[in-house]
C-alpha cells in the first residue's frame, strides 16, 4: 500500500484542525497524488511496529481515566492552568510522604503515574531549598528532539504566565538542545550500520537546529529576553537498537512530528510577523526532522525481534497519552496570539488529525 509522506500529513493535519475557525471543511483523505516518501510500500504503523501486541510491556497498563490515590500524608499543588506543551510543576507538601527518591532526579515511572497523571511515564524531582520548597515536573515535555541528558538537565515546566519573550528565550534554548541529539543520532545510525542517507539527514538536523536557535534567540530578545546555555552531552558509547528506536519513537514520530504541525501552525497564525516568518521556514525543516523520525523507525524496525518492536509501540503509544493530556490545559490568549500557538481546543484538534493521518 503506498503511503503518504509526513510532511504532506502534517500539512493535511493544519488545514484540517483549522478550517473550523475558517468556517471551511476539509476532506479527510490525503490526495493520491501526494509526495510518496521513498519508504516504499511501509505504512506509518508499520514502521512502529504497532502490529505486534506480543509483550506490550506495562506502560499502556497503567494508562487509566481515573487519577490514582496519593500516598497518605503527601499532598500536591500548582498545576498550572497555561498551555503546557513542555509538561507542568507540582509542588510536594513533603517528597518523603510522596514517595518520591529524593537521591535522583528522574523518577521511576510508577512514581509519575501516582503523582502526576495516570499513564504519566516522566517525571523529574527538583529540591529548590528554602526558596522554592520541593518540586516535580511532570511530562517528558518539549517539543522537538533531546537527548536524555539534556531531559534530565531541562527543568521541563513552563512559567505559569510566561511572557513572550520568555517562549522565545525557551524555544532558542531547546532548538539549541536539539544539535546534540541529532549529533549523537548520527554517530550511533553508523554504529549499527544504517543506510549512509540517515546519518547525513541527521547531521543536516543538527545544521538546522544551529540555525533555529539563532533566530529564536534573536526574536526573544526583540521581546527582552535572551536564552539560556543549552545543556551538552557528554561523551558516551553507542546504545542498543532497541534503545536508540525507543527515543525516536518518543522524540521523533510524537514530539518531533508534533512540533513541525505547531510550526506550521505558527507560521499561519502568528501576529507577530517576524515571528510568522521565521517559524515558515523552521516548520520546512522540521517537517524533514519528522520525515527523518518516521525513515528510522521503519529502518529500525525491520531489525528488530517482536518483543522489541511491542517495547518500541508501547513507548510511542504512552509519549501519545502524555502528549494528549497536555494539550487540555487553558492558555495565555495574548502569548498565543503573537506566537501564533493553537487555543487548547484548537491544539487538541491538530493533535487529533495529525494522529489520525500519520497513524493511517
Amino acid at each position: 500500500m503506498r503511503r503518504f509522506s509526513i510532511t504532506h500529513a502534517i500539512r493535511h493535519a493544519v488545514l484540517i484542525a483549522m478550517a473550523p475557525a475558517c468556517g471551511q471543511s476539509v476532506a479527510q483523505t490525503p490526495d493520491a497524488s501526494a509526495e510518496d516518501s521513498g519508504n516504499g510500500d511501509a505504512t506509518l504503523t508499520d514502521a512502529m511496529g504497532q502490529g505486534d501486541a506480543t509483550d506490550a510491556g506495562d506502560l499502556d497498563a497503567a494508562v487509566a481515566e481515573e487519577p490514582l490515590p496519593l500516598p497518605d500524608g503527601c499532598v500536591l499543588t500548582g498545576k498550572p492552568d497555561a498551555f503546557a506543551p513542555c509538561g507542568y510543576t507540582e509542588k510536594l507538601n513533603d517528597p518523603v510522604l510522596c514517595q518520591v527518591d529524593m537521591d535522583a532526579n528522574v523518577q521511576d515511572s510508577s512514581v509519575c503515574y501516582v503523582l502526576c497523571n495516570p499513564g504519566e511515564p516522566d517525571c523529574y524531582y527538583y529540591d529548590l531549598g528554602d526558596a522554592g520548597g520541593s518540586i516535580l515536573t511532570c511530562g517528558a515535555g518539549c517539543i522537538g528532539r533531546l537527548h536524555e541528558q539534556a531531559r534530565e538537565a531541562l527543568d521541563t515546566c513552563v512559567a505559569l504566565r510566561p511572557s513572550v519573550g520568555d517562549c522565545l528565550a525557551r524555544a532558542a534554548m531547546l532548538e539549541a538542545a536539539s544539535v546534540d541529539a541529532f549529533d549523537v543520532l548520527a554517530r550511533e545510525l553508523l554504529h549499527h550500520r544504517a543506510p549512509a542517507e540517515l546519518a547525513a539527514e541527521a547531521r543536516r538536523a543538527a545544521a538546522d537546529e544551529v540555525r533555529h536557535a539563532r533566530m529564536m534567540d534573536r526574536l526573544a530578545r526583540r521581546h527582552g529576553r535572551r536564552a539560556k546555555p543549552a545543556p551538552r552531552l557528554s561523551h558516551r558509547a553507542p546504545r542498543s537498537l532497541v534503545a536508540i528506536a525507543i527515543e525516536n519513537a518518543q522524540e521523533g514520530c510524537v514530539r518531533e512530528t508534533f512540533g513541525a504541525a505547531l510550526a506550521t501552525w505558527q507560521g499561519e497564525n502568528a501576529t507577530d510577523l517576524a515571528v510568522r516568518a521565521a517559524m515558515r521556514r523552521i516548520a520546512r525543516d522540521e517537517c524533514r526532522h519528522a520525515e527523518l523520525a518516521w525513515k528510522i523507525a521503519a529502518w529500525a524496525n525491520a531489525r528488530l525481534t517482536a518483543r522489541e518492536r511491542a517495547r518500541v509501540a508501547a513507548a510511542h503509544r504512552a509519549a501519545l497519552a502524555a502528549f494528549e493530556r497536555d494539550l487540555a490545559v487553558e492558555s495565555d490568549r495574548d502569548v498565543n496570539g503573537v506566537l501564533g500557538l493553537p487555543a487548547p481546543d484548537r491544539a487538541r484538534a491538530l493533535f487529533a488529525s495529525l494522529r489520525e493521518n500519520v497513524s493511517a
